[in-house]
């Protein structure tokens, strides 16, 4: 028994070897991760679509500097793109990109 440990013994490599070969083996798995071509979210375009588009947000914006009010720009919209957005909608829309909401502080239980 003790013949067949120190045999083992014999066989097997230094830490500093075993340390050689997984830094190896780490480097050839990175280099296959990387020769992969990046994975592109919802490839399949699953889901529910985006009713507002980048192109009706600006506009949605233009109409709120002209000084139209959100229901007015809600009917403009609707004639102009035959999308239908309600004024909560448009409320929205101003709120998240012309005022956007600030993060309130983590404060602490005593």
């Amino acid at each position: 028994m003790l013949e067949q440990q120190a045999e083992l013994l014999r066989q097997s490599i230094s830490k500093s070897e075993h340390e050689k070969l997984m830094e190896l083996q780490k480097r050839e798995y990175e280099s296959k991760l990387s020769d992969r071509p990046p994975r592109v979210h919802n490839e399949r375009g699953a889901g529910r679509k985006p009713k507002v588009t980048d192109k009706v947000k600006a506009r949605v914006l233009e109409l709120y500097a002209e000084g139209n009010s959100q229901l007015e720009t809600a009917r403009i919209i609707s004639d102009e793109f035959d999308v239908a957005l309600s004024r909560s909608t448009v409320g929205n829309i101003i709120r998240s990109t012309v005022h956007p909401p600030e993060v309130a502080p983590q404060t602490t239980k005593p």
